[in-house]
């Protein structure tokens, strides 16, 4: 995320620059504390073909951090990951990438994301927000989805009321901090012990338990 999507998000004027400085030091920190959250959940490789001019993304194959998700076996060494793990798909591609998810990689514009999975009839494209500025095989990268984005803006916002009001205050209902408010019950402000984040920004994200 960055500082002008931030700005967005929370509603504060593009001209009004009093807080950029504070948004661009906590943006890295809350998506990290969301990653952490989700257990890298949404952080996938992508690998497939684009077209330039064109939204889709052909699907080869796609990994986690730890193993294949979909496609078949490739034999090359990974970085952090199992390339080469045997067997056929393990999953439909609609059950991998879901619409949502930021992408990166060569030939897609920066914001964009996929809008949709399509596997109808073995079809294996993700449709993405914008088009492909080049035609090549790519290695792209997914991120937490654009739906989350908000709760990541707000919860920049409440890294930055933390200047003003003590950690672990829970006695108000409702700031004002520049030209955004916002309002929380006393239950909604407890801190969640393991992320050092309110409860209502850990609840927002879906959970990955280990066990």
């Amino acid at each position: 995320m960055t500082t002008a999507q931030a700005k967005k998000y929370l509603g504060i004027p593009e001209e009004t620059t009093t807080f950029d400085e504070d948004i661009a030091t906590y943006i890295p920190v809350v998506e990290a504390t969301a990653r952490a959250i989700t257990g890298s959940l949404f952080l996938l490789q992508v690998n497939g073909t684009l077209t330039a001019g064109s939204k889709e993304l052909a699907v080869s194959t796609v990994y986690s951090q730890t193993r294949i998700l979909y496609g078949g076996s490739v034999s090359k060494s990974g970085e952090g990951y199992a390339y080469g793990d045997p067997g056929a798909k393990m999953k439909k591609l609609h059950e991998v990438l879901t619409a949502g998810m930021q992408i990166t990689g060569d030939g897609i514009p920066a914001g964009t994301f996929i809008e949709r999975v399509q596997t109808f009839n073995g079809d294996n494209t993700a449709y993405l927000s914008a088009e492909a500025t080049a035609t090549c095989d790519v290695e792209a990268y997914t991120d937490i989805p654009v739906m989350y984005l908000s709760a990541i803006a707000h919860g920049v916002w409440w890294m930055i009321g933390q200047q003003k009001t003590a950690i672990g205050d829970t006695s108000w209902t409702s700031r004002t901090v520049g030209p955004v408010s916002e309002s929380r019950s006393a239950s909604e402000m407890k801190l969640d012990g393991q992320y050092g984040m309110p409860v209502w920004f850990v609840k927002t994200f879906p959970r990955v338990y280990h066990g």
